[in-house]
């Protein structure tokens, strides 16, 4: 038998209005405290998420944005 390993993670659910992240600073908080109480890496940034939304092109859809 290989072992099972359970993986940590926290995960935020947004919508995607003409091109931009609605309430994005909310979710970020909420993903950056969660990942504090789990130990997770919270060291990252807000801009990097935006650049990759600018180049996927997307304008409308719901995106998950997960760490683990």
């Amino acid at each position: 038998f290989e072992p099972i390993l359970e993986e940590q993670g926290v995960f935020t659910t947004l919508r995607l209005l003409n091109g931009h992240p609605q309430l994005l600073a909310r979710h970020l908080e909420r993903l950056r405290r969660s990942c504090s109480q789990l130990a997770l890496p919270d060291d990252w940034s807000d801009p990097p998420i935006l650049a990759l939304v600018r180049r996927k092109g997307a304008e409308e859809g719901v995106w998950r944005i997960k760490i683990a």
